[in-house]
């Protein structure tokens, strides 16, 4: 028995909206250099002797994401974000140490990161459902 099924040439139409964001743009080709350097750095500090430094050395590595989606998805909220996980960590480390250096920037990081996300909530709110 020999089944022929009939079906309408879909070539040039799309199942999904136009508008809807690339979401292959936001796959990270070298993550792993990014997730390697995430336990290298904190490895690296406190085998340096610094084992004040393992907070900031982990904002910094968070850091670099918001500069990479920033590039990748064109939300400016995003680049000071980054260069303040980045360069904050280091002054702070410059200016302080031990318990206080570790709760300034965990404190920093942590309001700095939920601003963001709370901002960006706050435009999701905004927008209006596909349908």
């Amino acid at each position: 028995m020999t089944v022929t099924v009939c079906s309408k040439s879909t070539s040039g139409s799309s199942t999904t909206p136009s508008n809807r964001p690339n979401t292959s743009k936001l796959t990270w080709p070298k993550s792993w250099v990014h997730l390697t350097a995430s336990f290298a750095l904190p490895v690296i500090v406190i085998a340096a002797g610094h084992t004040d430094w393992v907070l900031p050395s982990i904002a910094i590595t968070i850091g670099t994401l918001p500069l990479w989606l920033d590039h990748r998805v064109d939300i400016p909220r995003y680049r000071p974000v980054g260069w303040a996980l980045i360069i904050g960590p280091v002054l702070l480390v410059a200016t302080m140490s031990g318990a206080p250096l570790a709760a300034t920037t965990g404190i920093a990081a942590g309001v700095l990161l939920l601003t963001t996300a709370f901002a960006g909530f706050h435009d999701l709110a905004g927008v209006r459902p596909l349908g």
